[in-house]
């Protein structure tokens, strides 16, 4: 995830991490480590929130979703 985009996109609507906590419902420290790299790969439900809190396509943020593999049977 592009934590570097999320906080330019964050500071560019003068959000500050409460806000953007309150606007997501994801934790602010979580959205910190995002921003600063530490945690390059949330939970894509969180992408989502974030992104529909900053008025963005998920796609922006992280361009290309997670795949949920699932085992095939033999």
């Amino acid at each position: 995830m592009n934590g570097a985009l999320l906080r330019e996109l964050r500071l560019n609507r003068r959000y500050t991490l409460q806000q953007l906590e309150d606007l997501s419902g994801v934790d602010q420290r979580t959205i910190s480590d995002i921003e600063h790299g530490r945690n390059q790969k949330p939970a894509y439900d969180k992408v989502v929130s974030l992104a529909q809190a900053l008025g963005v396509e998920p796609s922006l943020l992280w361009p290309v979703p997670p795949r949920h593999e699932t085992a095939v049977a033999s």
